[in-house]
């Protein structure tokens, strides 16, 4: 009603509240926005110390929030877009404080292919991970280690940056590389700790980290695709 698409969680704007109050529903409004910062922070200490769950839950949590938030800001704009808005939207998500214009290639009907690229490619590297493979000799194990994968990660911004290597060929070799080793060899860490019985609350990583690794993979292929 009021063609502001809000920077707070999609869902107090459900709820009625709103995060530039200067009370206690608006302050914490205004914590629920920057969670997915902190979950970023906490990548790093939830691998270097497994065993504190509380952790690793948190951090995946942070992320849950700034997924909802991405894809309420993306309903919102098409929402819009679709009831006839073109004209005078304040997009607060996208740091922009202004009234502006609202284009089809802000919303899904502007970006429906890559979102739909992305759904497919997701769901084929979700299946492909956890169709039974036959048993391979020794167990199952993290295909990269955080070292060498912090220096994979660091010399290909430096290419990017260079630009000696196009963005979204990186992202589609990324996204190639988690659907097909880092996914399935995710998942056949599950099932060992399912066949050896391991302590159940080992199944909570796993589970998160199939979540967040297909999401990534679906978001890759859809910035990929929609050139962003």
């Amino acid at each position: 009603m009021s063609l502001s698409i809000g920077f707070d969680p999609w869902w107090l704007g459900v709820l009625g509240i709103d995060g530039s109050s200067f009370d206690f529903l608006g302050f914490m409004a205004g914590v629920c926005a920057v969670l997915p910062v902190v979950g970023i922070l906490l990548v790093l200490p939830a691998f270097i110390w497994p065993r504190e769950r509380t952790l690793f839950h948190i951090m995946m949590l942070c992320f849950w929030e700034g997924t909802s938030r991405m894809l309420g800001a993306g309903l919102g704009r098409t929402i819009l877009y679709m009831r006839g808005v073109r004209d005078g939207v304040i997009d607060h998500f996208a740091g922009s404080g202004v009234p502006g214009p609202l284009k089809e290639s802000d919303t899904v009907v502007g970006m429906w292919p890559a979102v739909v690229g992305g759904i497919v490619f997701a769901v084929i590297a979700f299946v492909f991970a956890v169709i039974p493979r036959r048993q391979r000799q020794g167990a199952a194990k993290p295909m990269i280690g955080i070292g060498i994968a912090a220096s994979i990660g660091l010399f290909g911004i430096v290419l990017v940056e260079c630009g000696w290597v196009p963005i979204s060929f990186v992202l589609l070799l990324v996204a190639l590389f988690m659907a097909w080793a880092v996914l399935p060899s995710e998942v056949a860490i599950a099932r060992q700790c399912a066949s050896k019985r391991v302590e159940p609350f080992w199944m909570w990583y796993s589970a998160e980290l199939i979540w967040v690794e297909t999401l990534f993979i679906f978001l890759a292929i859809m910035v990929a695709i929609s050139g962003i």
